[in-house]
């Protein structure tokens, strides 16, 4: 399989995974966001590496 269509295939998957509402995603990123930091600084750590990343979060509800 070539790596463009790799690529496809997993935004499409990414895409579809998505909240389709914006009340959703207020609800759902903040705690996804953080799950995921703490995976990666979970593997940094056991790989005795920092990870350098920090993450601005912003949501602004009108």
């Amino acid at each position: 399989m070539s790596q463009l269509l790799q690529r496809r295939i997993r935004r499409t998957t990414f895409l579809s995974a998505l909240p389709q509402g914006c009340r959703v995603w207020i609800q759902v990123l903040p705690r996804a966001s953080v799950a995921g930091y703490v995976k990666i600084g979970i593997e940094f750590q056991q790989k005795g590496d920092t990870s350098g990343t920090t993450v601005t979060f912003n949501v602004s509800d009108r």
